[in-house]
């Protein structure tokens, strides 16, 4: 899944054009709004802050959803995959093996937000 996700583009425009019906303000406003979302729940993922895996893998299922709403595609791929393994039991391995790419997809997602809308 993983070399799948990673031919994918950092964002889709002409998804996220389509969700914003070409308002600009819309989509810098949705692509703000991301930004804040992602940077946050990609932390707390990292730093173990979630008091069970079960909420863990809640809020990359919440980062999933807004991945696909504004055409991130590959980070909704990742933070799928985290979720399902978060929500299942293992040694931890697999999930900070997607975690990584995950944070890495966040990282590219953030870097065309960046170039869209300006830091």
């Amino acid at each position: 899944m993983e070399n799948q996700a990673m031919q994918m583009p950092p964002l889709d425009l002409g998804h996220l054009e389509a969700q914003t019906l070409g308002d600009e303000a819309l989509e810098r406003q949705l692509l703000a709004l991301f930004r804040v979302q992602a940077r946050q729940i990609l932390f707390d993922l990292q730093n173990g802050t979630f008091k069970s895996a079960k909420v863990g893998a809640d809020f990359a299922h919440l980062l999933k959803g807004s991945a696909l709403a504004i055409g991130a595609t590959r980070v909704a791929a990742m933070a799928g995959a985290y979720e399902n393994l978060a929500a299942s039991p293992h040694d931890g391995g697999p999930a900070l093996i997607v975690l990584e790419a995950l944070a890495n997809a966040v990282a590219d997602v953030l870097a065309a937000i960046d170039r869209r809308i300006g830091p």
